[in-house]
């Protein structure tokens, strides 16, 4: 077998785990780069400017730092430092556009008195640039490095599905979300692997719609008295969690989630935690 490094080892974790197994990895990966950006790299002027470009990261990746500090250490310091120096810089950025929109006043007043009589429109020199000072220059560095992490687990996992051993294992997982399948057919793969994934994807939509008919049949009145399945009792949320992906664990510390069902399978127990 070959040699595929730490993403074979977080892959092997997560496909023992419910959900999309590289949703599983990205988050994994965020949390991990922002517990070293808190412990680390508060005071780091390069990461300081980094997210000063981003005006911090995205609600959610914002989110999971916060709750990250308050989980592990029942505090907000490293948060608080980062915050305070991007509310003192939209602060400045406010006052800039203020002084932009006041010049930008007094030129129009100017141009109106010149130019009034000949039917001109007054121009708006920096109307454009007092816009986008409050935009930021970059996106979130989180979600950057949880995209180039996702092809590298993709990547991965393809590799890993030309042994017979790992297809098996991967049968017995919920499998990748739709989106994570698009981004894996977008890069050069095997063929074979490929055509593996497709073919369990189709497999596991044909179960997961039965489920979802069968969960509307017994909400009729002929029906009302038959049990549930748990498959059809989170056939919605299976559904959800395929078509938009895995949704990250609650807790930061506790990222144990009983399986509730494979998305193909009968969803017999629990999966094994390992993280």
């Amino acid at each position: 077998m070959g040699n595929f490094g730490l993403a074979y080892i977080y892959l092997k974790q997560a496909l023992r785990q419910t959900g999309c197994p590289i949703c599983r990895c990205c988050f994994d990966h965020e949390t991990r780069y922002l517990k070293f950006l808190l412990w680390e790299n508060v005071n780091d002027i390069g990461t300081r400017v980094r997210l000063a470009e981003s005006l911090g990261l995205c609600g959610r990746h914002a989110r999971q730092m916060l709750r990250l500090e308050q989980e592990d250490l029942g505090m907000t310091l490293g948060n608080s430092i980062i915050y305070e120096s991007l509310i003192h810089l939209v602060s400045l950025k406010l006052h800039d556009m203020r002084s932009c929109a006041a010049d930008a006043g007094v030129r129009k007043d100017w141009m109106n008195r010149l130019f009034g009589g000949l039917g001109a429109k007054a121009s708006q020199p920096y109307s454009e640039e007092a816009q986008t000072l409050l935009a930021p220059s970059k996106g979130c560095r989180v979600c950057e490095l949880s995209e180039e992490a996702a092809k590298h687990y993709g990547d991965t996992l393809v590799e890993m599905l030309a042994y017979d051993e790992l297809q098996e294992m991967y049968e017995r997982s919920d499998g990748v979300c739709l989106p994570h399948l698009r981004m894996i057919l977008q890069g050069t793969g095997q063929a074979l692997a490929l055509e593996y994934l497709l073919s369990q994807a189709e497999t596991r939509l044909q179960t997961l719609e039965d489920d979802l008919r069968n969960l509307g049949k017994k909400h009729t009145e002929s029906h009302r008295n038959e049990p549930m399945t748990m498959n059809e009792r989170l056939a919605v949320e299976r559904a959800i969690a395929f078509l938009t992906g895995s949704d990250p664990p609650q807790s930061m510390k506790d990222s144990r989630m009983t399986s509730c069902v494979q998305s193909g399978g009968s969803g017999d127990g629990p999966h094994e935690e390992l993280l």
